[in-house]
């Protein structure tokens, strides 16, 4: 699962996909899940491109697949483009 999030919602998608990897409420096998948004390497070097519209994209471009992608108070054209512009490799 890839998540995102903006201000808050980004916080949010972290402690979501740590719990889908860990446990959320029973002991489990953990789930795969990343939130798109923790890594501020990434996300600064597209965005100095001027490429704001793209930092989900092409994150989820390069991981090569996407069965769910979850987000919230994203820009609805952000997440659109996003899914839009992600094609199976």
């Amino acid at each position: 699962m890839l998540c995102c999030g903006n201000g808050t919602s980004a916080a949010n998608a972290q402690h979501f996909a740590a719990s889908m990897i860990n446990r959320f409420e029973t002991e489990r096998h953990g789930l795969p899940a990343i939130a798109l948004n923790t890594d501020n390497v990434v996300l600064t070097a597209i965005a100095n491109d001027r490429l704001h519209d793209e930092i989900y994209a092409k994150q989820v471009r390069a991981t090569g697949h996407a069965a769910m992608c979850c987000w919230r108070s994203l820009r609805a054209e952000i997440v659109g483009t996003s899914s839009r512009r992600w094609k199976p490799p």
